[in-house]
């Protein structure tokens, strides 16, 4: 039986990532890798709120990830308090915006990350803050993604404060991608390859 791919899966569970929504699913695939190789994934930012319409499926990207990457290890960080949904799974408690909690919850996930997926509050420094804790414990060839760096949030900040522009120097010399979304336009996600 063909396993299913990353957005067919996304649609199963509905979560915003595939082409329901934003339409970033499709595009990861072919960043991701082959996923029998991929050991420590990590997400931050677990459950949408209910502006989502799917709302009452928990953990609905962790899903995703927990079927496609069968050898996988997650490790996810919310505000919410959330149930793990396999034993492969280690969930934390955390706010985004506090250093400490990101600090802590690195120091728990330890280093050899082959994929951190960031899809938290979007707020620019918060991004920028788990790049800089985060960044030195993705593997050689790991995989390190900034979604929705088009949301409403970023708005709230002047043009030179917003993720694309804070992002730029860390940039130069690492081989990144954007990918757009069907909903939220150009350069929505940030891939970087470590």
């Amino acid at each position: 039986m063909k396993k299913p791919t990353l957005d067919e899966l996304g649609v199963k569970y509905k979560t915003d990532k595939s082409k329901l929504l934003h339409g970033y699913l499709s595009h990861y695939e072919k960043y991701f890798g082959n996923p029998e190789t991929v050991q420590k994934f990590v997400e931050i930012g677990l459950q949408r709120g209910k502006e989502w319409r799917f709302e009452d499926l928990l953990l609905p990207s962790m899903r995703v990830w927990h079927d496609y990457f069968d050898k996988a290890f997650f490790y996810g960080f919310d505000i919410k308090e959330l149930k793990p949904i396999s034993d492969r799974m280690y969930l934390h408690v955390g706010d985004q915006g506090n250093l400490q909690d990101l600090i802590d919850f690195s120091n728990e996930v330890g280093d050899g990350i082959d994929i951190l997926l960031d899809d938290g509050s979007h707020k620019p420094t918060h991004q920028l803050a788990t790049f800089a804790v985060f960044w030195p414990k993705i593997s050689r060839g790991g995989v390190y993604v900034i979604e929705d760096c088009n949301a409403l949030v970023q708005k709230e900040y002047p043009r030179d404060c917003r993720i694309h522009k804070l992002i730029k120097p860390f940039l130069v010399d690492k081989e990144h991608y954007w990918i757009p979304s069907k909903s939220a336009g150009e350069k929505s996600s940030l891939v970087i390859i470590k």
